[in-house]
Parts: C-alpha cells; sequence; structure tokens
C-alpha cells in the first residue's frame, strides 16, 4: 500500500455551521481518513474535497493563522455567551 497523502491547509475558521442535531457548530480539524476502512460510513465525504485519491488514502490537517484581535474575532454561541477561547 502506498503512503497516504497527508498535507496541511489554511482554513479561516475551525468551527463550521453544522445540520447535526446535537449541536448548531461542529470542529472539524481534518479532512479525510488514511485507514480506508471497507465498511466506511464516512466515504462520501470525498466529494467536498479537490482530491483525486481514493477515500482512505489522504489526510488534510487544518491551520489557522492566529488571532489578531481576539476581542472582536470572538464567535458567539447561540445562547450568546463568548466560547472559552474569547474569555
Amino acid at each position: 500500500m502506498a503512503e497516504p497523502v497527508i498535507k496541511e491547509i489554511e482554513v479561516k475558521s475551525m468551527i463550521n455551521k453544522t445540520n447535526i442535531p446535537v449541536g448548531d457548530y461542529a470542529v472539524n480539524p481534518y479532512m479525510g481518513c488514511t485507514h480506508a476502512c471497507k465498511y466506511c460510513y464516512a466515504c462520501f465525504m470525498k466529494r467536498f474535497t479537490n482530491h483525486g485519491e481514493p477515500w482512505g488514502t489522504f489526510l488534510d490537517v487544518k491551520f489557522w493563522p492566529p488571532i489578531q484581535n481576539p476581542t472582536l474575532s470572538c464567535v458567539t454561541s447561540i445562547s450568546s455567551r463568548p466560547f472559552p477561547m474569547c474569555g
């Protein structure tokens, strides 16, 4: 088996709006997988990538630049309380 393709990609935020029943936002620091399980439930996620490799052979590790002015950049939750990282 070939070595998986692992890339670091810069993103604007780790917090993404979601439709999952348990919350309005999710943290997704990775996209992809390096395991290639036969019974993978998440292989449909490949359509959201720009990868030509098969699912299970790549992993994108997301990072974002440091927040320059945290008081203006804070994201608040639905209950209007700041996330812990905002202080």
